[in-house]
């Protein structure tokens, strides 16, 4: 069976849309087991913060990176406070 390829994308730090994204990925994984997808998460602009060690979502990033999801950040030079 070929694998289902998915892209998800966040672009803000908004904590409801970023949870969003992770659950809808978590489930994806939970429905159709991860031995048939391919999935890939790409943060740009402020969204990038999530990758951070000390972001809020760092423990639900390392499960999903052990399910072989890969995250990919795009994103110029930015000044982050």
């Amino acid at each position: 069976m070929e694998k289902y390829r998915v892209i998800f994308q966040v672009n803000e730090e908004d904590p409801f849309r970023v949870n969003l994204v992770l659950n809808n990925i978590r489930n994806l994984i939970a429905d159709l087991g991860e031995e048939n997808l391919e999935i890939e998460l790409v943060a740009y602009s402020i969204g990038v913060k999530m990758f951070f060690k000390n972001s809020h979502y760092a423990d639900i990033i390392s499960s999903l990176l052990k399910k072989e999801v890969i995250f990919a950040a795009c994103f110029k030079y930015l000044k982050f406070s």
